[in-house]
């Protein structure tokens, strides 16, 4: 029995050829355009035909399923990119926020760690804030490369104002502080078990 062939994930527009390529990103370029001046939403484009026209001024090139699908794939990417939602700048935040150095390196068989930035998702990408790589003048030894994440503080402190959780009267302190507390005072003579166990019912309730 034969084995199965492993499914590809990769995206149409990173398996065309070079000429692909700069023809997708130029007939986008023209879609990106008329969408503007129709004032519409470049996605719009999606749900009409290609002009017979211009399927014949590409050469062919429109006729190729994987071309098709990369054009397809750039307009999506746009409209995504030009979308503004609460969502997005949550996601774009979080990105940030819960960033680890962890989601970009790989340890080799020698025990050292290298960055690896093919494994990374765009999520996790988005995270970095840049990248940096030193070649010796002689152009011999191993590169130094050095990838900085953006300010992990800054966004949780964002994070923390949308949940409200920088309001000294937030949901979160709030059913905290309603919790019942005994009071009572304890006994002199009682014994650190008998301590523990109250002590414990007055966090767990």
């Amino acid at each position: 029995m034969n084995a199965l062939a492993p499914i590809s994930f990769t995206s149409a527009y990173r398996q065309l050829r070079p000429a692909e390529k700069l023809f997708v990103d130029s007939y986008v370029a023209s879609v990106e355009a008329e969408a503007e001046r129709r004032n519409e939403r470049i996605s719009n484009a999606l749900y009409r035909p290609i002009p017979a026209e211009a399927v014949e001024a590409s050469r062919g090139m429109l006729e190729k399923p994987m071309v098709r699908a990369a054009v397809a794939e750039r307009i999506n990417e746009i409209a995504a990119a030009s979308e503004l939602t609460v969502q997005r700048v949550i996601k774009e935040l979080s990105a940030m926020a819960f960033s680890s150095m962890g989601n970009y390196i790989t340890i080799g068989e020698d025990g050292f760690a290298y960055f690896d930035l093919a494994k990374c998702t765009p999520e996790q990408l988005s995270a970095i804030s840049h990248v940096k790589t030193e070649v010796s003048a002689s152009g011999r030894g191993q590169a130094k490369q050095e990838i900085k994440l953006h300010d992990k503080l800054s966004a949780l402190r964002e994070l923390m104002a949308y949940m409200g959780l920088r309001d000294p009267d937030n949901p979160h302190w709030r059913a905290e502080n309603a919790r019942p507390v005994n009071a009572a005072a304890l006994p002199g003579d009682v014994s650190d078990e008998a301590a523990a166990d109250v002590y414990a019912k007055m966090i767990n309730g």
